[in-house]
C-alpha cells in the first residue's frame, strides 16, 4: 500500500484492470436499483401521510403537510449518495462494485477521501445529487444559484453520456469521472 493511502483505496499494480462492459454497467445498475426500495418506501410514507392528513383526500393539503411529504422524498437521494460514499471510503467500492468483485484503485497520488469525493461529485450518480441540491436551493428561493447548480448537474449528465460512449467503444478505457478523480474500478 502506498504511503498516505487508506486500506479502502490503495495503489495496486497486481490486477490488470481490464473489465468488460457488462461488468462495469451491471455494477452501476445494481447501485441504481438499490435506490428503488427506499424511493418506494418514502413515496408510500409520503402518500400515506398526505392522505391521513387530508381525511383521505377530502380536504386540501396544508403547506406543512406537503413540506413533510417532500422532506420524506427528498431525504432519499442524499442518503443513497452518502451510502455510496461511505462504502467507497470504508470498503473501497460501491455495493454494486463489491457484488461483482471490483474495487477502486488509485491511478495517481491523490488523497483517498479527496479522490472519492471528486469521483462521486463527477460520477453520473452525482448528477442526482447536484439536481437535488438545485431543487433545495430553488425551494429556498435561491433561483439564480439553483440554475447554476442545475447546469452543473446537466454537465455531469452529459459527461455520463460521453463516458457511456467511451465504454461502449473501448471497454477498458477510463470513464470521465475516473480520469478526473484519479481512481478506476478493477477486479478484486
Amino acid at each position: 500500500m502506498a504511503a498516505g493511502t487508506s486500506p479502502a483505496v490503495a495503489r495496486d499494480t497486481q490486477h490488470p484492470g481490464a473489465l468488460t462492459r457488462r461488468t462495469r454497467l451491471a455494477a452501476g445498475l445494481s447501485d441504481v436499483l438499490a435506490l428503488l426500495p427506499p424511493l418506494v418506501i418514502a413515496s408510500t410514507l409520503a402518500v400515506t401521510w398526505l392522505l391521513a392528513r387530508t381525511a383521505w383526500g377530502r380536504e386540501d393539503v396544508r403547506d406543512l403537510d406537503s413540506a413533510i411529504a417532500l422532506a420524506l422524498l427528498g431525504a432519499v437521494i442524499p442518503a443513497w449518495l452518502a451510502r455510496l460514499a461511505v462504502s467507497m471510503i470504508t470498503a473501497g467500492a460501491t455495493p454494486g462494485q463489491r457484488a461483482r468483485r471490483l474495487h477502486l484503485e488509485a491511478t495517481r497520488d491523490v488523497p483517498p477521501v479527496r479522490a472519492i469525493a471528486i469521483r462521486l461529485a463527477t460520477h453520473p450518480f452525482g448528477a442526482l445529487g447536484w439536481a437535488w441540491i438545485a431543487g433545495v436551493l430553488a425551494l429556498a428561493g435561491l433561483f439564480e444559484v439553483a440554475v447554476v447548480v442545475a447546469f452543473i448537474a446537466a454537465v455531469i449528465a452529459l459527461g455520463a453520456l460521453a463516458s457511456l460512449a467511451i465504454i461502449l467503444v473501448r471497454p477498458d478505457a477510463l470513464a470521465l469521472h475516473d480520469r478526473v478523480s484519479g481512481l478506476r474500478s478493477v477486479r478484486s
